[in-house]
C-alpha cells in the first residue's frame, strides 16, 4: 500500500508541473522599458513576441512600431530574402486596425487569454506569415485561416471578439 501511495505522490507532483502556469524562469515573461511585469499587463499594452518566450511591451503604439521595424531589420541582416522569412500577424482590438495596445504575434499562443487577448480580436494584418485563429483554446470551434499578406480591417458578426487560440504556420 505504501508504495502506491508513493507513486501517486510523484504523479501528483508531476502533473502539478505540467499543470503549472508558463511564467517563470525560462518560460514566457513580459516586459516594460525593460523591467519584468505580471502577465496580466500584457492584455492592456503593446507589446510583441519576437523574442518569445519573452514579451516585451512598449506604453505607445509609436513606440511598438519602432521596435518591431528594429527587430525586422535586426533579424534581416540586410537581405530581402531573411526579411521575407519573418512572418508575423499584428491583431488589434477593434476594427479598421485601431486600438492602444496592438499585439505582434510571431509564435503560437494556444491561450489567448494567458496575454490578456481572449475574444478581443476585431481586425489584423498577416506579414509574411499564415495560420490560423480558433474560437476555442487550444484549438477548437470556429476557424479562420489567414495567408502571408491576409488583411482584415474588420471580422464582421461571425468572428468578431471570438478568437482564443493562434497558430503560425
Amino acid at each position: 500500500m505504501r508504495g502506491y501511495v508513493g507513486r501517486a505522490v510523484v504523479i501528483a507532483a508531476l502533473l502539478a508541473t505540467i499543470a503549472a502556469p508558463t511564467v517563470g524562469a525560462g518560460r514566457v515573461r513580459a516586459t516594460l522599458d525593460g523591467q519584468t511585469i505580471p502577465m496580466e499587463r500584457v492584455g492592456s499594452l503593446a507589446c510583441h513576441d519576437f523574442e518569445y518566450p519573452l514579451i516585451r511591451c512598449f506604453d505607445s503604439v509609436a513606440s511598438l512600431e519602432s521596435d518591431v521595424a528594429i527587430e525586422i531589420a535586426r533579424q534581416s541582416s540586410g537581405t530581402a530574402l531573411a526579411a521575407l522569412s519573418i512572418g508575423y500577424v499584428v491583431v488589434y482590438e477593434h476594427v479598421l486596425y485601431a486600438g492602444y495596445n496592438p499585439k505582434v504575434l510571431t509564435t503560437d499562443v494556444a491561450w489567448l487569454s494567458d496575454i490578456g487577448w481572449n475574444d478581443k480580436i476585431s481586425s489584423f494584418k498577416s506579414f509574411g506569415a499564415s495560420g490560423q485563429f480558433y474560437e476555442h483554446s487550444p484549438s477548437g470551434g470556429l476557424v479562420y485561416y489567414y495567408g502571408p499578406t491576409t488583411q482584415v480591417p474588420t471580422l464582421g458578426s461571425t468572428y468578431n471578439d471570438k478568437f482564443s487560440s493562434f497558430y503560425i504556420n
